[in-house]
């Protein structure tokens, strides 16, 4: 069971990852692909960078970045059991509106959602929003071009009992990060909408207390919350780190700590725990540095005991057959296999492949449930960013932030199409 602060059951935490808690779920095995959704960036939006949730109806909610209107300040979007889209939101990019949304969602007991932007608001620097059932939207904090506040959130909030949310910023805040302007904090909104930057990072010499984080927070009991930063720490090759409710921080670990970076480099996502107090999470690089990783590894995913000792679950490999850089987190059963998305590698040695789903047994054996190819842009997708949700039956759902049919202009690669929605049934 894996321990995170929700507001229902079905609340998903997280940013190009996803968090999901669910208490009697067996492993998902691979007996069918099946692209739920293609975007078109029309009003539908393009290049869902952020992973899916569920509703209490069994719709899936998801934001895209680019699309929804003329400006193209992204969608928060819904697709429901039948595979009908509807757009929920889509952001003005103009007028102190929300822009372009990296990150998942979360959803309360009312049926609100809650996210964040990497841009737009007041000032341009990101916002946390909130958008009713009925579909309108408050923007409850715009970050500020002051010398505290933190900048660009990439990752989502999450909610604690009393209704206050908590986050990251990439950037921003009091801290001497170069080549950064700065190095992000971590923060906390109250429902009235009063911010509090709780820490920031890079405060120590040489960052040695992390800096940069991408990834998104847990809060465990005590509300201590939980995350990793993609620089800093002892290597500077990131870090897992702590923060009391009182502010003080704690590096639990610090990755590239040895040889070759065989512990893994560079965590772009947050953790789950489990009941036992163990955090798992990936690493874009380290691990193995063989074959295709010859240079700074594929990635790695990875266990932290309470302890602080750092166990490498399984270290990627690469082209041909295996993932590499795995951006988002990982989800669990409640049989302890993992799951998750690489951004590259598969059988395609071009570009070192377009991505992979995997499953990995509590014994470390991985399992490619599906590798993303060329080949078949049209049908399946290319490069899952996000992390999967798994639903109570066992099935999987993710997106890709490429493929489909050929994208308009504006969009990165357009050529290589707007997006998917994919499922992986049971």
């Amino acid at each position: 069971m894996l321990r995170i602060a929700t507001t229902t059951s079905r609340t998903i935490l997280g940013c190009g990852l996803v968090l999901a808690m669910f208490g009697a779920l067996d492993g998902a095995q691979a007996s069918s692909f099946q692209v739920l959704y293609t975007f078109q960036n029309g009003n539908d939006g393009a290049q869902p960078v952020g992973g899916l949730i569920e509703d209490a109806g069994g719709n899936l909610l998801g934001t895209t970045t680019r699309g929804g209107k003329e400006e193209g300040g992204g969608t928060v979007f819904k697709i429901a059991p039948d595979g009908t889209l509807s757009t929920v939101y889509a952001f003005g990019n103009y007028d102190g509106d929300a822009s372009m949304p990296y990150a998942g969602l979360i959803i309360d007991g009312s049926g609100n959602l809650y996210g964040t932007t990497d841009a737009g608001g007041i000032d341009g620097y990101g916002t946390v929003f909130k958008i009713a059932p009925g579909g309108s939207e408050t923007v409850l904090y715009s970050f500020q071009s002051g010398p505290t506040d933190g900048r660009a959130p990439g990752a989502g909030v999450i909610m604690d009992a009393s209704g206050n949310l908590y986050g990251t910023t990439t950037v921003g805040g009091i801290s001497n990060c170069a080549p950064y302007y700065s190095c992000g904090t971590v923060f906390k909104l109250a429902p009235d909408g009063t911010e509090t930057v709780l820490y920031t990072f890079c405060k120590q010499t040489n960052c040695t207390d992390g800096a940069n984080p991408y990834g998104g927070l847990i809060e465990d009991g005590a509300g201590n919350l939980y995350g990793t930063t993609s620089r800093g720490g002892a290597n500077n090759d990131g870090t897992v780190f702590k923060v009391a409710a009182n502010g003080t921080e704690t590096v639990l670990y610090s990755f590239c700590s040895r040889a070759n970076c065989s512990d893994g480099g560079v965590p772009y996502s947050g953790l789950i725990q489990d009941a036992g107090g163990n955090f798992y999470g990936t690493t874009v690089s380290g691990g193995s540095v063989a074959g295709t990783c010859r240079n700074d590894g594929c990635g790695t995913v990875f266990k932290l005991a309470p302890d602080g000792t750092e166990t490498v679950l399984h270290a990627f490999s690469g082209y041909p057959g295996d993932g590499r850089a795995p951006y988002a987190g990982v989800i669990a059963d409640s049989s302890g296999n993992l799951y998750g998305t690489t951004y590259n590698g598969g059988p395609a040695k071009k570009h070192n492949g377009f991505g992979v789903v995997f499953e990995l047994s509590p014994s470390g054996r991985e399992t490619v449930l599906k590798s993303f190819s060329n080949k078949a842009r049209q049908v399946d997708g290319l490069l899952p960013y996000a992390g999967l949700f798994l639903d109570g039956a066992g099935n999987l759902y993710g997106t890709t932030v490429s493929g489909g049919p050929k994208c308009t202009k504006g969009v990165a690669f357009p050529r290589f199409g707007c997006g998917t929605v994919f499922k992986i049934s049971n």
